[in-house]
């Protein structure tokens, strides 16, 4: 069982991450995030780096102890190679470094860009304004559909959420004359 009440580190003073061993990293081309907390990942994570044994670092009470030493080493050997470079050989043995890819919005929503292809993005129509590109939804839940759907204008479902929740068309109609609700 997870404590739930246990406090969550904050990101270090460079927000780069929540301790050595979950961080972003400089490489000598481009950036790496390193997400190797757990005490099983340290032998790999050690042996791909090729560190030195350090009594320090020997175990997960001495690595957060001296968390700062162990990130200032883990930034000298990741700068000596590229950041794909890294992720290829840290993936092989089942160690999380994966390359940091800078993405503006516009990189993000074009038509063969990152967001299409990892599903972050969604082909909407919206009445007015037709076709767009638009955000997907970023929650999935197991037990519910969550779809993206299209634009709508102010008032285009008012009749049938009401219709839903059980107003009939007379009470619509009412609601409608009154001025208390549109409808597109």
């Amino acid at each position: 069982r997870r404590d739930c009440n246990r406090a969550i580190a904050g990101p270090d003073d460079e927000l780069r991450g929540h301790g050595a061993l979950y961080r972003i990293y400089d490489t000598s081309e481009g950036q790496l995030f390193l997400a190797a907390p757990k005490p099983r990942e340290w032998a790999p994570l050690a042996s791909v780096l090729g560190l030195e044994p350090d009594d320090r670092f020997a175990d997960p009470a001495g690595r957060k102890t001296h968390d700062h030493e162990l990130a200032v080493e883990l930034q000298a050997k990741l700068r000596t190679r590229p950041a794909a470079e890294w992720e290829a050989s840290l993936l092989a043995v089942g160690v999380a470094g994966v390359v940091v890819e800078e993405l503006t919005p516009e990189d993000v929503f074009q038509s063969d860009g990152f967001g299409r292809a990892s599903g972050l993005v969604h082909d909407g129509v919206h009445p007015i304004f037709d076709s767009y590109p638009r955000l997907a939804p970023l929650v999935r839940f197991s037990r519910s559909r969550t779809t993206p759907g299209n634009g709508c204008v102010a008032g285009q479902h008012t009749r049938a959420v009401l219709a839903e929740v059980g107003f009939d068309e007379a009470k619509i109609d009412a609601l409608l004359e009154a001025g208390i609700i549109g409808v597109a």
